[in-house]
């Protein structure tokens, strides 16, 4: 079994389309794919988690193909151009515990998963940014953007947390983070709050970029409480970039609500939007020496769903390629 984690933003998002830092990070929630080769001589697709499946001849590929299955079928084309592996009777297996649409990279993380269970499958050698170049082919596909996957993919390739810098990505690794990951209900496009930013940046640039300024200071303070295990300095940064994202207007009355309530209990020590905003999820860092099930029971009266979870790397990085973080 092979897999791709989910990924959340810590800190940056939105900013980070304007040249500044964005910090993500890999949970411990994960996306899973496994292959195996059957008798037959057709592609089978196994989707139990939408009750789907498939079975195509390898002449149909590039025909008529459900969009659900494009991005799997564009990496395969792409492995099987490269590599000249054989398709037939290849059965491929994909389920998944990450909530879709949600701003959990959905979608990247299956895409990671199918890359690393096809390369073990035809014992292809990929260098690490080769494998990410190829799982990005996926995210491509999916959301129709050439730039699409670019922080997603890596984070959910690596897991653990990764800063991304004008281009640059640079993993950390993190002590203790554990997540709550609370889901608010329906988010709006991503294309939908980042047209709305660039609106208020066209509109106000020095106020605008003057926000951003402040978001890469939450993400410095981040790093900082990383690297010394310090819960509470990576909290107070979550709070202080909630705040800045609501003042771009990407937030939204039941992820501020999420913020409000974690803000009156002591064993929440962040929380914040994560993603595009617009609704999806808001994630919130607690104290595990402390008791959340209040607050839990809360966000679900409140008519929430909340995961635990936890920051790691993912276990199919250290399987292909050790780690050497």
């Amino acid at each position: 079994m092979f897999y791709g984690a989910a990924a959340i933003k810590l800190g940056g998002e939105h900013s980070v389309v304007y040249e500044h830092k964005a910090l993500a990070a890999g949970l411990s929630l994960y996306a899973r794919a496994e292959s195996y080769n059957t008798k037959g001589d057709r592609l089978e697709i196994e989707l139990p988690d939408l009750n789907k499946q498939i079975s195509i001849r390898l002449e149909e590929l590039d025909r008529g193909i459900e969009e659900t299955y494009k991005p799997l079928i564009y990496i395969l084309n792409e492995l099987s151009s490269r590599y000249s592996i054989e398709l037939k009777g290849l059965h491929i297996r994909i389920s998944s515990d990450i909530p879709i649409q949600r701003g959990l990279a959905s979608s990247a993380a299956i895409s990671v998963a199918i890359t690393a269970a096809l390369i073990s499958h035809f014992s292809i050698s990929l260098k690490e940014e080769e494998f990410i170049e190829l799982s990005r082919l996926g995210e491509i596909v999916a959301h129709n953007n050439k730039n699409a996957g670019k922080i997603d993919i890596p984070t959910s390739f690596y897991g653990g947390v990764i800063l991304y810098n004008k281009g640059n990505i640079k993993r950390y690794r993190a002590k203790s983070l554990p997540i709550l990951v609370i889901d608010t209900g329906n988010k709006l496009p991503t294309s939908v709050t980042v047209a709305h930013v660039k609106a208020e940046y066209e509109k106000d640039k020095e106020r605008v970029e003057s926000i951003f300024n402040a978001i890469d200071d939450c993400v410095d303070q981040m790093l900082r409480g990383i690297s010394l295990n310090n819960l509470d300095m990576i909290g107070e940064a979550m709070f202080r970039n909630h705040d800045l994202l609501r003042e771009l207007g990407v937030s939204n009355d039941n992820l501020d609500l999420v913020v409000e309530e974690s803000r009156k209990d002591d064993a929440i020590l962040g929380a914040k939007l994560s993603g595009g905003g617009g609704g999806g999820i808001a994630i919130a860092l607690y104290n595990p020496n402390k008791d959340i099930s209040s607050f839990i029971d809360l966000m679900q009266k409140d008519g929430f769903k909340v995961i635990r979870s936890e920051v790691c790397v993912n276990p199919t990085f250290r399987k292909l390629y050790g780690d050497s973080l």
